[in-house]
């Protein structure tokens, strides 16, 4: 039996489908909670082109999902990480211990 080939796309919905070569999950910027483990996957879809749902994303939660050790279990693994839109953008993350939000460019996680 050979490994389906596991696709996340994060920032659209309705792309959900299957065969017994490929799977492909969806889930839009307001569910990026429920995405779980990010490295279980071969490709992720990073899409940015929905520019005013991303002024509510919860971005400390999608940096915990896909850290520097997430990353390279995805691209050592032989995957890839594709952002599709404009990544030059700020995103408000929360301090931990200050609980302050703190802007950083987008390509800085």
């Amino acid at each position: 039996m050979v490994r389906q080939f596991k696709i996340i796309v994060i920032g659209s919905n309705g792309y959900n489908s299957a065969t017994d070569k490929f799977s492909v999950v969806s889930f839009p910027w307001s569910r990026v909670k429920d995405v779980g483990n990010l490295a279980d996957f071969d490709l992720v879809i990073i899409n940015l082109l929905p520019r005013k749902q991303l002024e509510a994303v919860d971005w400390l939660t999608f940096v915990q999902l896909l850290n520097l050790i997430t990353m390279w279990k995805i691209l050592d693994a032989k995957g890839a990480i594709t952002v599709v839109g404009d990544p030059r953008f700020r995103m408000k993350v929360p301090n931990r211990e200050t609980k302050q939000e703190e802007e950083f460019n987008f390509l800085t996680w």
